[in-house]
């Protein structure tokens, strides 16, 4: 009796330990969770062409081009429709721009950053502008893996 009760408390403890850690994980990175979702609203979504994104704190700042308001008003309600976004900072122009190769390299670009919440990359011309924070430690593998697909060489 004595071994069972041992067994069933050992186990409690493990699948407390467990759920513990997933709460605690999950806790830990709602700013990836976000721009993981963006991203792949983006990757299908014309509208963002133009965009990049940044979220820090549940917050997203969103850059860059529309061709319309309402391309604009679609990005943005796209983007406050994803849990748990508290607020939008639209930094939107409403300003004509050719999508072009460039965008297959920032959707290349965006699927590296999205581990990078709080950085945002502007691509044009085959070329990459990153901006935002993230920790030091964190730039080496950011810069080299962004440098890896700017050796491609198959977006100019």
């Amino acid at each position: 009796m004595i071994k069972i009760i041992r067994k069933i408390s050992t186990v409690q403890r493990s699948t407390a330990f467990l759920t513990a850690l997933v709460l605690m994980l999950s806790a830990c990175s709602p700013d990836k969770d976000v721009k993981s979702a963006i991203r792949i609203k983006a990757k299908d979504n014309l509208n963002f062409a133009g965009l990049t994104y940044a979220v820090q704190n549940s917050v997203v700042t969103v850059k860059g081009r529309c061709a319309t308001k309402e391309s604009k008003s679609k990005a943005i309600a796209e983007i406050k429709d994803i849990h748990p976004v508290d607020s939008v900072i639209d930094q939107i122009e409403i300003k004509p721009f050719s999508i072009d190769s460039s965008l297959a390299l920032k959707q290349e670009i965006d699927s590296i950053i999205v581990k990078y919440p709080s950085v945002m990359a502007e691509v044009t011309h085959g070329k990459v502008r990153l901006s935002g924070k993230t920790a030091r430690k964190k730039l080496p593998e950011l810069y080299a893996s962004v440098q890896k697909v700017l050796n491609k060489g198959t977006y100019h």
